[in-house]
């Protein structure tokens, strides 16, 4: 475990270390929640790798448990853990202690700010400023999400791709919306059950923001799926125009071959076999019956497209 101390203050009102971990083990988890005086089992479920966010209040700590973007993410990444990294918090007398299990580059970019912040951070506007900071990273998927989008739609209109496929990357679009939509509900209850650790304003500003990227991507997810619904729509829709044609062609000769089938009967009394203009007669017979047929169809407007 690579386990660093990041700063400690020294002021009568708010004296207390901020120590960082990466990536520890069972037994050093075990370590700390003995240091510390936590409860081992909030320790060990650090090592749980699609923990989702939750807040747990204890006599004398806080556990915090939030999610943030892996901008790295693979494009048809639809779980927990492949989108997103874990960071848990645990705030308690005189510490706040941070646990993930890899390098964050919004993480250390964070731990920068907070180091040239020029202002002493309290133990739990540090906390706040974390969780903010994890908030920021679902705002880049936001973007790239509704850059897709945007292509999807010209896609299922233009029909510029095989509709096995374009199905098949609208579902893993669809799911990965949803899974980060539910992931912003949980973080969204985390804020609402943090402690009343910090001014009024600040605990706002938090709930707020994640709030309003819930809000963005529930429009993200009823995008997808109203052009999920529109890509079956459309594929309804020609199926229907070919059955259309297929059924008016087979309208026009279906009569046309009940006077061939009539006409093909090899019986011996056919008193019209036997006329020298049967055969013309039989064919303008067909001729005017599609006539017929075309100009009542025409006449319904069947034959618009």
């Amino acid at each position: 475990m690579a386990e660093k101390l990041i700063f400690q203050t020294n002021y009568s009102d708010h004296n207390y270390k901020w120590v960082d971990a990466i990536n520890p083990s069972a037994s050093e988890l075990e370590a700390f929640a003995m240091t510390y005086q936590v409860p081992k089992n909030l320790a060990l479920s650090c090592l749980e790798p699609d923990h989702m966010p939750v807040v747990h209040q204890g006599e004398h700590y806080v556990y915090i448990v939030f999610r943030s973007y892996d901008d790295r993410a693979p494009i048809h990444a639809d779980t927990i853990h492949e989108l997103t990294r874990k960071i848990c918090i645990f705030i308690g007398e005189g510490f706040i202690y941070t646990i993930h299990r890899s390098e964050m580059q919004w993480y250390d970019d964070t731990i920068d700010e907070a180091l040239t912040c020029g202002q002493p951070h309290t133990k739990d506007s540090l906390a706040d400023f974390i969780l903010n900071r994890a908030l920021r990273t679902f705002e880049t998927p936001v973007l790239a999400l509704s850059r897709r989008i945007d292509g999807f739609e010209e896609a299922v209109f233009l029909r510029q791709k095989d509709n096995l496929a374009l199905i098949k990357e609208l579902f893993y679009l669809k799911r990965k919306i949803f899974l980060l939509r539910r992931l912003l509900n949980s973080s969204q209850e985390v804020t609402e059950q943090l402690p009343d650790i910090r001014t009024e304003t600040q605990h706002h500003e938090l709930n707020y923001y994640c709030t309003k990227l819930v809000y963005r991507y529930d429009e993200l997810a009823e995008l997808v799926t109203s052009l999920m619904s529109l890509n079956l729509a459309l594929s309804d829709h020609r199926t229907n125009e070919v059955m259309r044609v297929l059924t008016l062609f087979s309208v026009f000769f279906l009569p046309v071959t009940f006077i061939a089938g009539i006409y093909g009967m090899n019986f011996e009394f056919m008193p019209e076999l036997q006329q020298r203009y049967g055969y013309p007669i039989c064919l303008s017979l067909m001729a005017i019956t599609i006539g017929l047929l075309y100009l009542w169809f025409r006449r319904k407007g069947w034959l618009r497209p």
